[in-house]
């Protein structure tokens, strides 16, 4: 997270987001193929080559400012991928354990080394009722949930196969905004969720784990 916001503030977010979601997939397939000797098919290299080229056209869509490129917000962005690829590994090590107890550990780790921002920075906000909304979803509804069932999912496909398909968060995201604040979905944007859907589709219709 530190990585990825410190690209985004260097080199906008645009570039920043694309280096950071392009990435992640394929270092995940390196490091499945690597570590755990996984294979990866070319069903995998079409599908994850097309759910990158709609995540690109959604990030376009969104904000099409690419001129402002800079080298140490790229690597910032390439750094963060990594190291969500590296979770991925890391989960796939620990093996058979609880899901919830895997991303509870995580989450405390993650909070101790976080421990110097809480300390010097205004958390006054917390204590208000929207603060606490707030806490509960980022903490519960995108946190606990979703990693839960991306460690116990991670367990029972290839690595680059479950960072392709995790590549939907940004389409559904976009699908959420449209129907639910209303948001009108451009042209590039429905062509982005239109092929981004259809390496998903591609990939989840494998038989091979």
């Amino acid at each position: 997270q530190f990585a990825f916001f410190s690209a985004v503030r260097l080199t906008g977010v645009a570039i920043g987001t694309m280096v950071a979601i392009g990435s992640a997939p394929v270092l995940a397939g390196i490091l499945g193929r690597v570590f755990f000797k996984e294979c990866l098919s070319p069903r995998w290299f079409i599908s994850t080559l097309l759910a990158i080229t709609g995540c690109f056209l959604l990030v376009a869509a969104g904000n099409s400012d690419f001129s402002s490129v800079s080298i140490p917000g790229a690597l910032l962005a390439f750094g963060a991928a990594l190291s969500y690829a590296l979770e991925g590994a890391g989960l796939r090590l620990i093996g058979t354990k609880d899901p919830v107890e895997t991303v509870s550990l995580i989450s405390i780790l993650s909070a101790l080394m976080a421990l110097p921002w809480l300390i010097t920075g205004d958390i006054s906000w917390i204590f208000s009722l929207r603060g606490m909304i707030c806490i509960f979803f980022l903490s519960v509804l995108t946190t606990i949930l979703p990693f839960s069932l991306f460690a116990k999912g991670i367990g029972k496909i290839t690595l680059g196969k479950a960072y392709t398909l995790s590549l939907s968060e940004p389409m559904t995201a976009w699908v959420l905004s449209t129907f639910l604040l209303g948001e009108k979905l451009s042209l590039l944007g429905s062509a982005g969720v239109f092929i981004l859907f259809s390496g998903i589709i591609a990939l989840a219709c494998d038989r091979n784990k």
